[in-house]
C-alpha cells in the first residue's frame, strides 16, 4: 500500500512513507527503541513494538536490521 505514513513513536519530527510497491526505510537511533506507528486516511491507525520478547526468552525484531515484514491495516467501517 502506497503512502502510509510511519512515524517513530517518540519522535513526532521523524517520519517516512511507503513506496508505490509499500515499502520504506526509516533511519532510527540506534540507541533507542520505539514503536512505530503506520497511518493511512480511510484506515484504522496501527502501532507496533519493533522489539518484543518471544515467549520469555528469545528477543524477536519487526521492521529492524533490513529485515522485511508484513503489516496489514484494517479499513474503517463506513
Amino acid at each position: 500500500m502506497s503512502n502510509v505514513v510511519i512515524k517513530e513513536e517518540n519522535a513526532t519530527a521523524k517520519s517516512v512513507k511507503t513506496d508505490n510497491k509499500g515499502y520504506f526505510k526509516l533511519i532510527k537511533d540506534p540507541c533507542c527503541i520505539s514503536k512505530l506507528i503506520f497511518i493511512k486516511e480511510g484506515f484504522k491507525t496501527d502501532t507496533i513494538r519493533t522489539v518484543y520478547p518471544q515467549n520469555g526468552e528469545r528477543i524477536q525484531y519487526r521492521f529492524l536490521n533490513k529485515k522485511y515484514d508484513t503489516l496489514f491495516l484494517k479499513p474503517l467501517k463506513n
